[in-house]
C-alpha cells in the first residue's frame, strides 16, 4: 500500500532530509563496477551483497521500514500508535511512549574487494527495545526476531526504490542492558543482526 515513507522515516530519525553523496564518475570503469554502483553486482558464485555506496539509504532505515510496513511488528512514531520504532536514536520525555524501540547501524563484515575494485560488505544493525515490563519486552523481541529469521529475498519499496532483503542473520542472543533507576524504572533489550541486501531499482 502506498505510504509517505520518506516523511515518516526522517521524522523517526529526527533529522532533516539528507542529500546522498554523488556516485563516482563512471567514465573509465568496467562493466562490473558500473553494475556494482547501481547495486546489482553479482560476482560469480556469490549472492549479491550490499554496497553501502549504492544503497542510497542506511541499512537501519531499510530494516526499520520492513519491520514496520512489511511485518507490521512496530509503528512509525508519527502514527502515534503502540511500539513506535525510531531510527538512530531513542528519545525520552513525557510525549514519548514508554514502550518503544530504536534501530541503529553498527559494525558489519567486509568481504573484501574483488579484482574489479568492487568492495562487498554485510552491514550490521542493532534493534533496541524498551519497556517497564521485562516479560512483555522479551516476548516482543523474540517475536520480531522470529519473523526476521525467516526472511528470504523479501522486497520492500521505499520512495519508489525497491530493496531486497536476502537474509537477516542474528549475531547475538537477546542481550539485557539492565534497568533504569527510579522513577522511570524501564528495562532495555538489544539484539544484533547482519544483513544481506541489495538495491534493485
Amino acid at each position: 500500500m502506498p505510504l509517505d515513507t520518506k516523511a515518516k522515516r526522517w521524522v523517526a530519525m529526527g533529522l532533516p532530509f539528507p542529500t546522498a553523496p554523488p556516485l563516482p564518475d563512471a567514465e573509465g570503469i568496467g562493466k562490473e563496477d558500473r553494475a556494482a554502483l547501481a547495486g546489482v553486482y553479482l560476482p560469480s558464485g556469490v549472492g549479491a551483497l550490499s554496497l553501502s555506496l549504492s544503497l542510497g539509504l542506511s541499512p537501519a532505515a531499510i530494516l526499520a521500514t520492513y519491520i514496520i510496513e512489511g511485518l507490521e511488528r512496530m509503528s512509525w512514531p508519527s502514527d502515534n500508535e503502540d511500539w513506535p520504532l525510531y531510527i538512530s536514536h531513542m528519545p525520552d520525555g513525557k510525549n514519548v511512549k514508554t514502550i518503544c524501540g530504536a534501530i541503529y547501524d553498527t559494525t558489519g563484515i567486509s568481504h573484501g574487494r574483488y579484482m574489479s575494485g568492487t568492495s562487498i560488505e554485510r552491514p550490521g544493525v542493532q534493534l533496541h527495545l524498551r519497556s517497564r515490563n521485562y516479560e512483555t519486552l522479551y516476548i516482543k523481541m523474540e517475536n520480531i526476531a522470529y519473523y526476521l529469521d525467516y526472511v528470504r529475498n523479501a522486497s520492500i519499496v521505499i520512495d519508489d526504490t525497491t530493496y531486497t532483503l536476502q537474509n537477516i542473520s542474528r549475531t547475538s542472543p537477546i542481550i539485557n542492558l539492565g534497568w533504569e533507576a527510579e522513577p522511570t524504572r524501564r528495562v532495555h533489550l538489544v539484539l544484533n543482526f547482519l544483513l544481506t541486501l541489495r538495491k534493485e531499482s
